[in-house]
């Protein structure tokens, strides 16, 4: 095997760029720990300059700002600011205007609109994302229109609590707008002011609107958007529907909804079946059901278990009679579930579980965590009769005996009565299911297949 010393320089570049990558920060004692190894990885590390040229800087930080700047040599910037709170920030980026690629400002409101109003004045030549995050609760800073033109290959922008003249967005490829009041009125886009938008944008791929959409009466024309890929929705349910129902895009696009307000009655619900019911759409096969609290909901349902999500909908239900029935109106969208994921699943009760399993006739595989969702859902199913499960993974993280009684009674009872579970998969931390040798060889018993992991 040869040694690291005999690898190409391109190679070993390359390595020490992936390391990077997987660092929060570029400028990190990781990264100075590789040029103390030896003289040649110092030598090295130092002039790969596309390895400096992704900076991640808060607080003040301008001697790591400069320093990477420098030792990036010619490299397109990526630059990151998590709280823009110094001046001499805007002479450094002013003085590399020529070389920033992606431009993120996280900060208080003043010095973001005094470094954005200044970049606006200068050529931007190959900035091809620019995300703005005033941190104050009330937009104050206005987007310079002049900064379109100035940026000619801007094709991401991400706007929160930002002033902004909507008709001048145009030609974007990912565009996420939070909180963004039309600048001449300070309020929010007209919905005819947003489809407008949209419309000059038809090679959209990732849209992220939050508190956008206004309510109309009047019917507008569709707006087309041929390559989306992900849409995600903050908003009321009504105006989330309102727009979906404004929207034609591919049957493969990831939607995720945050909708408050959202009812089993809700109009969203018909869009997303006719989402659901095109013709090339994807079959969805995994559900995964998370109520942390009873104040949050959030289902989710995708094609295979290590798939991305396809359809996502978080809301904050005032009830358990609330949440029920806004898990069945869902389940009413997939008819072909396999594979539910009740893992965090904690405030489902026993009693709601018994009204939502007959809705999923194809499951058979469940993945599970040793706690409350399991002695619910578990103490359901042996209810049933022949609940059709024959695949359970577990992981148990902390101890929780009954939750770790009720799968075993549900196991052991479904191999009593001819309905043998054919694999169970138990990843557990430091024995926390608390059984003995004998215990455990009975449970291997009752099933078709036992693995255990630590």
């Amino acid at each position: 095997m040869a040694s690291l010393s005999s690898l190409p320089n391109e190679l070993l570049c390359t390595i020490f760029a992936f390391y990077a990558m997987g660092a929060r920060s570029r400028y990190n004692l990781g990264l100075l720990g590789l040029m103390l190894v030896c003289r040649g990885w110092h030598d090295l590390v130092l002039g790969y300059h596309r390895l400096w040229s992704s900076i991640q800087i808060s607080f003040g930080d301008l001697h790591r700002l400069l320093g990477q700047i420098d030792h990036s040599g010619q490299a397109p910037l990526t630059i990151t600011f998590w709280s823009y709170d110094s001046p001499h920030f805007t002479d450094a980026l002013l003085k590399s205007r020529h070389r920033l690629r992606d431009l993120e400002i996280n900060g208080h409101e003043r010095p973001i609109l005094d470094v954005v109003h200044q970049l606006s004045n200068y050529d931007l030549p190959i900035l091809e994302r620019l995300s703005l995050s005033p941190s104050d609760s009330t937009p104050g800073v206005e987007f310079p229109d002049q900064l379109f033109q100035r940026a000619p290959r801007l094709a991401s922008l991400v706007l929160r609590n930002v002033l902004l003249r909507w008709s001048s967005l145009h030609n974007l490829a990912d565009l996420t707008l939070w909180s963004c009041p039309e600048s001449s009125t300070c309020a929010p886009p007209s919905f005819q002011l947003l489809c407008s938008t949209l419309r000059a944008s038809p090679g959209l791929r990732n849209l992220n609107l939050a508190g956008v959409v206004e309510m109309t009466d009047s019917a507008l024309e569709m707006v087309y958007l041929p390559v989306l890929q992900s849409l995600h929705i903050s908003d009321s349910a009504a105006s989330c529907a309102q727009l979906l129902n404004h929207l034609a895009f591919p049957a493969t696009v990831s939607l995720a909804l945050y909708a408050n307000d959202v009812a089993a009655a809700s109009p969203l619900f018909t869009p997303l079946r006719r989402h659901l019911r095109m013709a090339d759409a994807p079959s969805l096969h995994f559900l995964k059901i998370q109520r942390i609290s009873q104040n949050f909901l959030a289902l989710s349902a995708g094609h295979c278990v290590d798939s991305d999500t396809h359809l996502y909908i978080s809301c904050t239900p005032p009830n358990e009679s609330h949440a029920h029935a806004l898990i069945l109106a869902f389940l009413d969208l997939l008819p072909a579930i396999t594979h539910l994921d009740a893992g965090h699943a904690l405030y489902v009760p026993r009693t709601s579980w018994g009204g939502i399993h007959p809705l999923l006739p194809t499951l058979h595989t469940l993945s599970l965590q040793l706690n409350a969702a399991t002695q619910h859902l578990c103490g359901a199913l042996q209810l049933l009769g022949n609940p059709r499960i024959t695949s359970i993974r577990l992981v148990a993280s902390t101890p929780n005996p009954g939750a770790r009684d009720a799968l075993l009674t549900f196991v052991r009872n479904s191999a009593a009565r001819g309905c043998m579970i054919s694999r169970l998969d138990i990843v557990e931390k430091k024995n926390c299911i608390g059984m003995g040798e004998d215990e455990w060889a009975e449970l291997a018993d009752s099933v078709g297949a036992l693995s255990r992991r630590f």
